[in-house]
Parts: C-alpha cells; structure tokens; sequence
C-alpha cells in the first residue's frame, strides 16, 4: 500500500526528532509527545529546514487537533521551574499573574571578633507578587517583602556600653516596581524604584526609611551571552546617598547550564530535569534597621552586612492541580566568610563594630504563583 505526501512528511520529520535534533527533541519531551530513544551518529545539518518541515506539519494538523496540541504543551511549560521573577507562561500574554513565597533562614552560632561570646541569628519572611506580561521579554512586576530576624548575643558581654542586648526583634518591609524589556538578541533594559523600612519595634517608621533606584541596560554579545551595565542609586539611615556601578552577565552555557548575575551576586545554575535545577551563589547582603527609643542606643542604627556562598536545590513536584502546577521548593546551605555588624547612635557616631566569624547558614523556601 502507498504513502500518500503527508504520510511522506510525518515519516521524515518523525526521524529528524529522533535523530537527537536538541530544541526540537526538548521541545517534543516538554509537550509529551515524543520520548528521545538516544542520540544516534547523523545530526541533522540544516536545523531551518527541520523548522519548515514543522510548520506545514502543524498547518496540516485538523483545527481541534492543534488547539489540543498547543494546550498540552503549554500545561507542562507551567510545570517548569519558575525563573527568579516567576514563572511566565506564553500563553498569559495578558492579566496580571500572582505570585507568593514564605522562607526561613538558620545561622548556627558564630564567634564574634574580639570580644567572647557567640551570636546566633534567626530570620523568617514571606512575600507577595503580581506580574503583567506584555510579550516576549517584556513585563511589569509589583513584589512587596516581608522579613522578621532576632539577634541573640550569647555570653558576649556588653556588646555595646551598658547592654548585652543591643537589639530586639527586627523588621522589614519593601516594596519595589519593576519594569523589565530584555527583547531576545537585541538591546534591552531592566529599572526597579524601590521603598524599604527596617526598623525595631517601637521605632518611628518616618525615621527607618530608605529609597533605591537601579537600573541597567542589556548588551547582547551573542545569542548565549548578553552583559549588563548601570548603576545602583539607594539612601541610607545616615542621611548618606549610595552609588553602586553595576557590572552583570547572563550565559547560557549550554541549554541545561546558566551563569548570570542576580541582584548583588553571581549565581551558577544546573538543570536537571524539567522539575530539579541544582544552583550556587555567591550574594553580598546589607540590612539597615532604624533603632526604638527605649534601648541602649535610642535612635541609633544597626547594621548586618554580609557575603554568603551557598549551594542548593530547586524543585518542582509538578503537582496537577492549578495553580499548585508551579509551585517550586528551594532548599540550600552555605557558609558566611565575612560578616560585619555595626552600631550608631542617633547623631550617627559608630559607637561598636564586631566582626563575625564564619558560620552555616541553612535556608528554605516555597514559592506559588497562579
């Protein structure tokens, strides 16, 4: 019995998938399609072609037959890992998409610089996020940040003159609007206005807030690397203002393999499978908390800077059950090899400075978005 033309084609293009073709061969296993049986030794030559040859088969497909295509495909992109602004689907080019996360940090205690003693630090937080896309690359995000952390000095002394206790339970509140134009290939920019409050309880809020603006453009060198330039403009508790170059990169190394830079760090990423990504990170991190008025140092401030290395797990269980689709797990442990806390009175004199010797820190986090 003969094979009629679009028997000819379904033939052809089924062999060039199996042959191992990577985008075509992912994008077939995302949809559930097709399951690669190996990489044989002929790689087809002219990927174009295999992309023509596509197109007509999917302009033959019956109407039904490709909108049920296209939804199938589109439920298991959902499953995929989010990336750091949330998981995007391709399909929601419209409406906004929300987002929320909860997470908590252990630091084990960690010796202080020269006096005795040990310091031990416990944070908790949540957050909340609403992301329009407006196509490819493209999109508005409102986040609002949510941290709680304790100090503990443990047989340190008088950390500060008359106190053992310098600080109380801390809080953070920030919230940031981003806007996001990273067109593939092409030049691109990324902005975010941002208001944050860290304070002790009891602390005027008028009196703990800070204001940031960044703001960098994407230079693409070639369709795998594109660098980031521009600057980091923030006030600080001391009346000062901060000005920070920012130097950034994105690398795909290879499709499963990603170095870029995320926030004030450099993060190296691993894909797994479509559900589990490993990463490692490099991050300076900087909090500022206005003082109350009744503790040893009314109205001063305190401030926590630190760099953490750490390596980790990202997973999603892929859980078929809406908005549960893109849920994802983080999970990482690291270590701090410097760690600088300092204290100012109200007229902004540095009255102690403490370094902290390296220490673990244990980290969890679960993110949703809908």
């Amino acid at each position: 019995m003969g094979l009629r033309p679009d028997d000819l084609r379904l033939c052809a293009a089924l062999s060039l998938l199996l042959a191992g073709w990577p985008d075509a061969a992912r994008a077939q296993d995302a949809a559930g399609l097709i399951k690669p049986l190996g990489n044989p030794k002929d790689q087809p030559k002219d990927p174009q072609a295999l992309e023509t040859l596509l197109g007509e088969l999917r302009a033959d497909l019956d109407p039904a037959e490709k909108q049920a295509t296209d939804e199938k495909a589109r439920e298991n992109l959902e499953r995929r890992l989010p990336e750091p602004l949330g998981a995007l689907p391709p399909d929601r080019s419209t409406g906004w998409r929300w987002g929320g996360e909860v997470n908590g940090q252990q630091y084990t205690k960690a010796g202080l610089d020269g006096i005795s003693g040990r310091l031990d630090t416990r944070r908790l937080g949540f957050g909340l996020n609403a992301t329009k896309a407006e196509g490819p690359g493209k999109l508005w995000r409102v986040d609002y940040g949510y941290e709680f952390s304790t100090y503990s000095f443990r047989d340190a002394g008088a950390v500060v003159p008359g106190s053992t206790e310098p600080v109380e339970a801390l809080f953070r509140n920030e919230l940031g609007l981003t806007r996001i134009n990273l067109p593939r290939e092409e030049w691109g920019y990324f902005a975010r206005l941002g208001i944050a409050s860290g304070m002790e309880e009891d602390s005027e809020i008028g009196d703990s807030l800070v204001y940031s603006l960044i703001g960098a453009l994407s230079i693409p060198a070639n369709p795998s690397l594109s660098w980031n330039l521009g600057a980091l403009v923030q006030t600080e508790l001391n009346g000062e203002l901060l000005i920070v170059p920012v130097i950034g990169v994105d690398w795909r190394i290879d499709p499963r393999t990603r170095l870029r830079t995320v926030g004030p760090g450099l993060e190296l990423t691993r894909e797994l499978s479509a559900e589990t990504r490993v990463f490692t990170r490099a991050l300076f991190r900087a909090r500022d908390h206005r003082l109350d008025d009744v503790g040893p140092l009314p109205g001063g401030i305190f401030e926590d800077r630190e760099l953490l290395l750490s390596l980790g797990l990202d997973w999603n269980p892929g859980l078929d059950v809406g908005w549960l689709s893109s849920s994802n797990a983080r999970l990482f442990a690291g270590f701090t090899p410097w760690r600088r806390l300092e204290f100012f009175d109200q007229q902004d004199q540095e009255v102690e400075r403490l370094g902290a010797e390296a220490g673990l820190v244990f980290g969890l986090s679960v993110q949703l978005a809908w």
